[in-house]
């Protein structure tokens, strides 16, 4: 890194970049100061000089604007500020094909709140859909099914990665991802693969696939957060070459001003769902949530889970169920531990439903309780997603429940009117339907979301919500 006439305070920082993982490289600035902002230019080393102790050979005049980067520093702990979330960002097809558009009426949203980064937590590629200008109303002619090598993820990656908004959103802000379905194939878990050359009844799908997937996520995605833990370049390479990163830990932690966030990996955990004992988190993802929810540090706590842990969508088929209504058992655990030992009550922020709206889960045995569950979807869907009960499409999409949450299995083919849980959900806005993203603000004493559509143009039927600190103070 150097300014074009050689600044001092400037550091240089030499990475490798990694033909594992589609030539993606990572590297550790250490830093120091009290600037706001870190700037970073960053080019092609010839390979005469590469190693060479200087950096004469690369002319960092002629550096394109693609290779500046201008990123916020983490604030005091007592700081405000704000942040984007979104999910399910899906490039398009045809006239449709507008999933960059969102993008710039976030840089331009940036502009005006100086925003302090993005949260991506889920289907930011789709990679198991085609890549084409033509809209796959036929199955047969564009049928949705995973790439079959792991150079079909990376190319599915360097197709939605290259547009140019979404490339600036990079350049602008931190952004920290976490995988859904999407980036290996429609309602994976990680119970339905098979190891290498094995066969079961209930492991259906190749290890490879899964392998694959988890390789071009790690490069493209969790290359940019804390999965590389600490962020490193000697971490990174030493993931690069492991061969079971199905294994790994993809669920992480971070801190930003008065707010800790805890991402969690609701897919790689799951066991069948069905019995009672049937999980969403693992043993050791479930107890790293409850250590994050117990602590009792002051902030605002922040859990995101990919797929929401309400509303529910109505359905009693398992086999149609993708989200924490699959796992009743687990969810009571949580929520009763949350209502036992949690000093802040956690907000919950999710998207997958694509469709944007704050819900609340209440309990009939504790009123006070107040646990809001943000969801944000879909930054780009080119059709529609799931709709409000008794909607013109409902029977096609399904519909997302209130009232009461099933605490058992058996508690799923009931009505809500029918079950006997102390846990229900409550509307606390409205639904947004259209392609949006939510920006979050973070005071000392309340949170204020609000929805913003991703054509800028077209505002009507947003909505904005304030949580005060105090109504998430558990007493």
């Amino acid at each position: 890194m150097e300014t074009p006439n050689h600044d001092e305070g400037w550091r240089y920082e030499r990475f490798a970049l990694l033909p594992e993982l589609d030539w993606v490289g990572v590297t550790e600035i250490e830093f120091e100061g009290t600037s706001r902002y870190l700037h970073i230019e960053a080019g092609l080393l010839p390979s005469a000089v590469a190693d060479s102790t200087t950096y004469a050979g690369l002319d960092w005049a002629s550096l394109g604007e693609g290779c500046r980067a201008r990123l916020k520093c983490t604030p005091a702990a007592e700081g405000e500020f704000s942040f984007f979330l979104g999910s399910c960002r899906h490039r398009g097809f045809g006239p449709w094909r507008s999933g960059d558009q969102v993008f710039q009426t976030m840089l331009d949203e940036h502009l005006r709140n100086d925003s302090a980064f993005l949260i991506l937590c889920g289907d930011q590629v789709y990679c198991d859909h085609p890549i084409g200008n033509l809209l796959p109303v036929l199955p047969a002619v564009h049928a949705n099914r995973p790439p079959e090598s792991l150079g079909g993820y990376f190319g599915k990656y360097r197709n939605d990665f290259a547009l140019p908004n979404f490339r600036k959103v990079l350049r602008t802000l931190p952004v920290y991802m976490i995988f859904d379905d999407h980036e290996i194939r429609d309602n994976w878990a990680g119970y339905k693969y098979r190891a290498r050359g094995a066969s079961g009844p209930h492991e259906k799908w190749p290890r490879d696939t899964l392998e694959w997937g988890l390789r071009s996520y790690l490069a493209y995605q969790g290359s940019h957060s804390p999965v590389v833990s600490p962020f490193s370049k000697r971490r990174l390479a030493e993931l690069a070459s492991e061969d079971d990163l199905a294994s790994h830990r993809w669920w992480y932690r971070f801190d930003w001003g008065c707010a800790q966030f805890m991402v969690l990996d609701t897919r790689s955990d799951r066991t069948e769902p069905g019995p009672p004992d049937a999980v969403l988190l693992g043993e050791e993802q479930m107890a790293a949530l409850k250590e994050f929810v117990c602590e009792d540090t002051g902030c605002y706590k922040f859990v995101v889970s990919p797929v929401p842990i309400a509303p529910d969508t109505g359905s009693s088929s398992l086999k149609h169920v993708d989200t924490w209504r699959a796992y009743p058992e687990q969810r009571r655990e949580l929520l009763d531990f949350i209502v036992e030992k949690a000093p802040i009550i956690p907000v919950f922020l999710s998207g997958d439903l694509h469709l944007s709206r704050v819900v609340s889960i209440r309990s009939t045995e504790m009123p006070s309780l107040y646990v809001p569950c943000v969801m944000s979807s879909a930054l780009n869907w080119f059709i529609f997603g799931v709709q409000e009960r008794g909607g013109p499409l409902g029977h096609l999409t399904g519909h997302l429940e209130d009232g009461p949450l099933p605490s058992t299995i058996d508690e799923l083919k009931l009505r809500p009117r029918q079950r006997e849980g102390p846990y229900f959900v409550t509307n606390e806005t409205e639904a947004l339907l259209y392609n949006n993203f939510v920006h979050v603000s973070v005071s000392a004493d309340r949170l204020k979301v609000r929805t913003i559509r991703g054509n800028a143009k077209k505002q009507a039927g947003t909505w904005s919500f304030e949580i005060p600190r105090v109504r998430l103070e558990n007493k």
